[in-house]
């Protein structure tokens, strides 16, 4: 089964390619970007979904929220603002990491680091320095 990626998080699939051989790439089926709404506040990074057969749904923040504190010490959400690219890498290779390992065990962080790595090689190889703006990679 081939990996469905949402046209927001289109440009990770080279990433995700590059995990071939560190993890069972098949049972992810499908990688999509959200915003939360600015009316909830939300501190989730990233969240992958496991259903019976053992098939992954990852689902990744790709835009931050911008607060505003009001008069009675509320928040408001005014706009959101897009995270950078390592912020997203970062949380796809946790994410992914969960695929092969449910838990936080020293093989889930060591996994996680390997990914990591292979993600560095692919900027390397796409001669991309700045991992702060948020120039989709193409």
């Amino acid at each position: 089964m081939k990996t469905r990626f949402y046209k927001n998080v289109r440009w990770l699939e080279p990433f995700f390619a590059k995990t071939k051989g560190l993890l069972p790439l098949h049972k992810v089926e499908l990688v999509m970007g959200f915003q939360v709404p600015l009316d909830r506040c939300e501190i989730i990074n990233g969240r992958c979904l496991k259903d019976d057969q053992g098939r992954c749904t990852i689902t990744l923040r790709i835009m931050n929220q911008v607060w505003r504190v009001n008069m009675n010490s509320t928040f408001t959400g005014v706009k959101h603002t897009r995270r950078s690219i390592y912020s997203i890498l970062c949380d796809f290779a946790h994410e992914l990491a969960h695929v092969k390992h449910w838990d936080h065990t020293p093989e889930h962080w060591e996994l996680e680091c390997r990914i990591t790595r292979r993600f560095i090689s692919e900027l390397k190889r796409r001669e991309i320095t700045n991992v702060d703006n948020w120039r989709r990679p193409k």
